[in-house]
């Protein structure tokens, strides 16, 4: 519930932007003020998770969800916008790493399957939301799509509400959690935080620069709405399957795959937006992140011990965040000087450059582990 009324909103506000009369640069910097305000919060969200426990959190970045559905609904300014996309960041500073740390501790489920669950649930979300919310828009206008998103975050806040948690191990000082959290974060340099900041940026500007140009090109929202669908669907076999194939391949082989998987439809996307090449761009990248994203998570839970597991969390989607902010920023700028197909060309260098380094590190910590062998 949490994503579908996030994914709801996300799909539909760049192009509610551009209908106010924004510059693409414009909306690029509206866009990044969602990653910026999770990137502000994400730190303290996981101390205090990690402290107190996941659940308060999980509800709290619900509520801000179903507030930043109601404020865009009821804005009719680029400040009403903006200030539902920085509701939306906060919502995902609570929400996103206590929820994969709430998997990883699911009673009787282990930790990697549970994170590949939870990761095909955010794919089904994906399918359905967006293709709904764009219809909404195309029928009955901005405002329903923004309220249907809003009404998931309601639903979501409920749910995490009633949701059954086990406490902390033990209550143990911000300072220290914060220095533990980063000494065990070490050996996954490449995963925390450097290739997701590089993902980060390429997520956002998938998310708001093909919703913009389709929306300039005068196609319905639905359109945008049916790749995301698209994206999900594709992603979910590949999310669901993390836990089995990580097991088999490991999980830097899986991420290689993604990550190509990514530059591939990143490619079709750069010769083409309009419709179909916009579906297969949509499957091709949800198929190649539904191996990306689980495969980093999974590595995180099974190499940090539980009681900094949430804040070693909150480090990596901060990476997200920072990548996210930086890239929609400077994306929207690229797109608006150059040309939307210079920043797809962008994007997939970045993406390059980041599968470089997880193959980097995954043969350095190879290296590092037959030295201790032997």
């Amino acid at each position: 519930m949490f994503f579908s009324g996030l994914i709801a909103i996300t799909s539909i506000i760049a192009r509610y932007a551009r209908f106010l009369g924004l510059s693409v640069a414009s909306v690029g910097l509206v866009f990044s003020l969602a990653p910026l305000a999770s990137a502000v919060s994400r730190i303290p969200v996981g101390v205090g998770a990690d402290r107190v426990g996941a659940r308060p959190f999980m509800v709290l970045g619900s509520v801000w969800i179903l507030v930043s559905g109601l404020v865009a609904a009821a804005s009719h300014s680029i400040l009403g916008v903006a200030l539902a996309r920085a509701l939306q960041g906060l919502g995902l500073a609570f929400f996103v790493a206590p929820s994969i740390f709430a998997a990883s501790v699911i009673p009787g489920v282990s930790a990697s399957r549970a994170i590949s669950a939870r990761s095909a649930a955010i794919a089904l979300a994906s399918s359905i939301s967006p293709f709904i919310s764009g219809v909404l828009v195309d029928h009955y206008g901005y405002a329903a799509g923004f309220l249907y998103g809003s009404a998931n975050g309601g639903l979501a806040a409920l749910l995490s509400a009633l949701l059954f948690l086990e406490k902390p191990v033990e209550k143990t000082r911000r300072s220290t959690l914060l220095r533990e959290a980063l000494s065990s974060a070490r050996s996954l340099w490449a995963i925390v935080p450097v290739a997701p900041i590089i993902d980060g940026a390429v997520f956002m500007g998938f998310q708001s620069l093909p919703q913009a140009e389709l929306r300039d090109l005068g196609y319905p929202a639905a359109v945008f709405g049916l790749a995301l669908a698209l994206n999900g669907l594709a992603g979910f076999p590949s999310r669901l399957s993390v836990s089995r194939l990580a097991s088999r391949y490991g999980c830097p082989m899986l991420m290689l795959a993604g990550y190509a998987s990514i530059v591939t439809g990143l490619g079709v996307l750069r010769i083409s937006v309009a419709p179909p090449a916009i579906y297969l761009v949509g499957a091709l990248y949800g198929a190649g992140f539904g191996l990306v994203a689980p495969s980093e998570q999974l590595l995180i839970v099974t190499n940090t011990p539980r009681a900094v597991r949430n804040t070693v969390l909150s480090i990596y989607t901060l990476g997200f965040d920072a990548g996210g902010f930086i890239g929609s920023t400077l994306l929207g700028a690229l797109a608006s000087g150059h040309g939307y197909s210079a920043s797809y060309t962008a994007m997939m260098i970045m993406e390059v450059l980041s599968a470089s380094i997880v193959l980097a590190w995954s043969t350095t910590t190879k290296k590092l582990r037959t030295r201790q062998q032997k």
